[in-house]
């Protein structure tokens, strides 16, 4: 989300609420990465000692036992997205820009003349 927050004034929620989740989300990759490089460890270990549910499946076997779930998943994750930000958009005030300043595409930019 472009959120505008150099310009001038106070921001306004939905800034805020941008400037967060940019925050949290930078925050959240740190322990993902951790994760991933944890789970990728502990998967070839597993295969080292041969177990049969981490050995490799063909592509026919995954598509089949997977996209159905991964569908659903990605359908219930935008509508989420969605409804969050029709939420967001509906509660947030009417963006207004400070003095010497006009709305330009969206964006609060200093006056030209």
């Amino acid at each position: 989300m472009f959120n505008n927050s150099d310009v001038p004034g106070k921001l306004t929620g939905i800034q805020s609420a941008s400037l967060t989740f940019k925050f949290l989300a930078l925050l959240n990759l740190i322990p993902e990465l951790i994760m991933m490089i944890w789970e990728l460890k502990l998967n070839n270990d597993y295969k080292k000692l041969n177990y049969k549910a981490f050995q490799k499946k063909p592509e026919e076997e995954r598509r089949r036992l997977w996209s159905k779930k991964f569908g659903v998943l990605g359908a219930v994750s935008f509508v989420f997205f969605i409804l969050i930000l029709i939420i967001s958009l509906v509660t947030s005030d009417t963006r207004e820009c400070n003095t010497n300043h006009v709305m330009e595409l969206g964006v609060c930019v200093k006056c030209a003349d």
